[in-house]
């Protein structure tokens, strides 16, 4: 019937605009919820260039990051460190002192930074990620 072909169309333009809808809000980078992971990609570079030209094994990171790094790492498999565990509670700037580098959130790790006086080689404007050394490694004396 005429009322029903309208009805069907009515329901297939609803249906496509619909998806159409969720396909333009699909996020290819990153969810809300995990913005602090959105490049982890370039994170993990960073450090595995330290990896690679100074030796670095021994990192302190910060809990959000782990996951993605050992998922990176696996990923990877160029790289020497052993599974990276990181600091266990999310306690701002309290981490294990004496690491040749550090993978921290730099809004609420700054005082860390200024304290233990690290450089940050690598800061995300996106997540916030930022990955801090010691300053005998930046200057090229690679002995973490």
């Amino acid at each position: 019937s005429r009322r029903g072909r309208w009805i069907r169309g009515a329901a297939l333009g609803m249906l496509w605009a619909t998806a159409a809808y969720f396909i333009c809000c699909l996020r290819s980078t990153y969810f809300m919820e995990w913005k602090y992971n959105a490049d982890a990609k370039e994170l993990y570079s960073a450090i595995a260039h330290y990896n690679h030209t100074c030796g670095v094994q021994d990192i302190g990171v910060n809990w959000r990051y782990v996951s993605v790094l050992n998922f990176y790492r696996v990923l990877s498999g160029h790289e020497t460190f052993p599974e990276i565990t990181g600091e266990s509670k999310p306690v701002l700037a309290e981490y294990t002192l004496g690491k040749p580098l550090y993978v921290i959130h730099f809004a609420s790790d700054v005082p860390f930074i200024d304290r233990e006086k690290l450089k940050v080689v690598y800061h995300s404007d996106v997540s916030d990620a930022a990955v801090a050394v010691r300053p005998e490694i930046e200057s090229g004396n690679c002995r973490p």
